[in-house]
């Protein structure tokens, strides 16, 4: 599977192979942009200084994500926006959960791969997590998080995770680490390694991330915040003590996730021009490619103005390839702990906000045609030999939102290569 790239892999060598992951394998795509957690539902870390009203999460997958997006504040929230990528979500807990293995690091290599493959795990600490060095360095193992939201653009990339954390060792491994204790303009305090994104090659903490992991705070116990700059800090601490308009706030933004499925447990969230037809192709392709609109437009019209899509994966979904000693238990058995409405099988889940229901109608109509007639354009193949097509119409929880399900079969990763390779002509306009 193609990974997600970054552009300054760290210095130290990765150590052995059971505990390394090689992104290219574990990330579906081609570029990284977005993630958090939000405070909405938590209280700052117990510091002497400003602490928020407490609200409790939702255990709905939508509420759990919405919480998160709730701490990107509106300011970088519209440079998300204006990049075209929103945000990328993980449930990994549930994830795990849905297919029996346990979350005590007790699982590595390939069964790793096929398990959390399929998710959306952007940050740059799930590119090194697994090596020892990495979890001496900043007290935790990302894939032993529960949750994960990347968004921002680079550089001024924002990475939460919530769930699976210590206190006592993230503090105890950022002091040996060379972290030095701030406190922000309300009181809380931060771990800072550089403030302005300062790298120091000699500095285990800048040798991950190139600087992306400079800055830390616990915005409680089990909510984690990175980020290059100590102001983007401080405005996370901000939003989660004063609130504010979000991320959770910009346009279609609530409406697509709150018409997500309880199963889903990974999610992309960008822009409807993001998946505009107006990419950069070769002549030739962009000849085939008009062609392509005209005969789409004779057939069922125009594509209507989308706002936001949202692209997740449902529970129990996984990449095909060999496994090790430690197989995951099947969907399904009893070592399974079971998922709501684990039946049949995980899907992806595809949703548009427009700006009315029947715009929300006719986006679900020209998506099925197009899905059905076109073609790649990263593989020349039918669109329809990607992945089956289940369904295409209004969602019932919201008719402004046109709802579009597809089956992978067993390439559980092609919907971030879809994604993060712009090859989404059926919902563009």
């Amino acid at each position: 599977m193609a990974g997600i790239i970054f552009t300054h892999p760290p210095t130290r060598q990765r150590s052995s192979i059971n505990a390394r992951l090689n992104r290219r394998q574990l990330l579906a795509g081609s570029a990284a942009l977005a993630s958090t957690i939000a405070l909405g539902s938590s209280a700052i870390a117990q510091t002497p200084g400003a602490t928020p009203a407490a609200s409790p999460v939702s255990n709905h997958p939508a509420g759990k994500l919405d919480s998160l997006l709730t701490l990107i504040p509106a300011g970088q929230a519209a440079k998300a926006a204006a990049s075209g990528v929103l945000f990328y979500y993980a449930d990994l807990e549930t994830q795990l959960k849905s297919m029996g293995i346990a979350q005590d690091g007790s699982f590595t290599g390939e069964n790793l791969i096929a398990a959390l493959g399929p998710l959306a795990l952007a940050s740059q600490a799930f590119q090194y997590a697994l090596q020892p060095e990495f979890v001496d360095t900043f007290g935790f193992n990302a894939f032993d998080t529960h949750r994960s939201l990347f968004a921002g653009v680079p550089p001024e990339d924002i990475s939460i995770f919530q769930g699976g954390l210590d206190r006592d060792k993230l503090i105890a491994a950022w002091k040996a680490s060379g972290y030095k204790p701030k406190k922000t303009a309300l009181g809380t305090e931060f771990w800072t390694a550089g403030e302005n994104g300062e790298l120091d090659l000699s500095s285990p903490v800048s040798q991950y991330g190139a600087g992306a992991l400079n800055n830390a705070v616990l915005l409680d116990n089990d909510t984690l915040v990175f980020a290059r700059f100590a102001r983007l800090i401080e405005e996370i601490v901000k939003q989660a003590v004063q609130g504010g308009p979000s991320l959770a706030d910009q346009p279609g933004v609530a409406p697509v996730v709150n018409t997500l499925s309880d199963r889903m447990v990974s999610a992309i969230g960008v822009t409807g021009s993001f998946a505009s037809t107006e990419v950069r192709v070769t002549p030739a392709e962009q000849k085939r490619l008009t062609a392509q609109m005209a005969e789409s437009d004779d057939a069922v019209g125009k594509m209507p103005r989308v706002d936001v899509i949202v692209f997740g994966i449902d529970a129990g979904m996984t990449v095909s390839m060999p496994t090790d000693s430690a197989t995951p238990a099947a969907v399904g058995s009893p070592e399974a702990s079971p998922v709501a409405n684990l039946s049949g099988s995980p899907l992806v889940e595809v949703r548009m906000h427009t700006g009315s229901d029947a715009d929300a109608a006719k986006v679900a109509k020209v998506v099925a045609w197009r899905w059905v007639h076109m073609d790649s354009q990263q593989t020349g193949n039918p669109y329809s030999g990607l992945m089956k097509l289940v369904s295409a119409d209004v969602s019932p929880a919201d008719p402004t939102v046109a709802a579009i399900d597809f089956d992978p079969g067993d390439a559980g990763g092609r919907w971030q290569r879809m994604v993060n390779t712009r090859d989404l002509l059926p919902f563009g306009s």
